[in-house]
């Protein structure tokens, strides 16, 4: 699930990003802002936010073994949004 989720956001990013890019002259700094604030409210950091609080909504216990599991899953999803969403 962490895949596919990683693999749809980094998509929809990509898709984004490049929206964003065009608009914006290579390498201006309006550019770059508009990347990073995109990025931060529906990037990684949003989809993180979401599997942490669809684990909290359904009361997953604070385990070390929940931990453990939950840092695979970011790992997961990390490495295939980086691999969908790729530069603008």
């Amino acid at each position: 699930m962490a895949g596919a989720a990683g693999q749809v956001a980094g998509k929809m990013r990509y898709a984004a990003g490049r929206a964003i890019a065009d608009r914006y002259e290579e390498g201006s700094d309006e550019r770059a802002t508009a990347l990073r604030k995109d990025e931060a409210r529906y990037g990684l950091p949003y989809v993180r936010q979401k599997f942490e609080e669809r684990a909290a909504a359904v009361d997953v216990p604070q385990t070390p073994e929940t931990a453990a599991r939950m840092k695979e899953i970011m790992e997961e999803l990390q490495r295939s949004y980086a691999f969908h969403s790729g530069p603008y």
